[in-house]
């Protein structure tokens, strides 16, 4: 799966360190929140495809997070209907477009939305229709260079 992929390469890090992508969380409580994020997902269904635990350095010291990638996510679960600020990314399959569309108007944050189709007809229907601040087509901005 490409989000498993891409989420393998990734380095948990000092962000100072130019081969690190990801640093430590700001808030002293995040890991365990995310942790609960993974656990109610589990609980709901879904499936880790990889990370979904604190990671902490040599002392036991420091607020990171593996990157995580939860498939067969759903609304119900915390993961998709929260905002999350830690490295965790949601993968819902979903029967077409009308259902993707619904699903992600759901939301009651609607900052962005990555849509990834082989349908380049899919980019005027979602950008046309959609209630968020930005549409990605065929890309997560996370993955770019900062």
């Amino acid at each position: 799966m490409f989000t498993k992929r891409v989420f393998e390469t990734l380095k948990i890090g000092n962000p100072m360190n130019p081969d690190t992508n990801i640093g430590p969380l700001a808030i002293p409580e995040m890991p365990e929140i995310l942790k609960e994020y993974c656990d109610d997902a589990l609980s709901m269904g879904g499936q880790i495809l990889i990370g979904g635990n604190m990671n902490l350095d040599v002392h036991g010291m420091g607020r990171f997070f593996e990157p995580t990638v939860i498939a067969n996510a759903n609304n119900g679960m915390k993961a998709v209907s929260e905002q999350i600020f830690g490295p965790i990314v949601c993968v819902q399959e979903v029967e077409d477009d009308r259902q993707a569309k619904y699903l992600i108007n759901s939301s009651k944050y609607g900052l962005q939305a990555s849509i990834f189709t082989s349908n380049p007809l899919s980019f005027e229907y979602f950008t046309s229709s959609l209630r968020v601040g930005v549409v990605n087509f065929n890309e997560c901005p996370v993955f770019g260079d900062h």
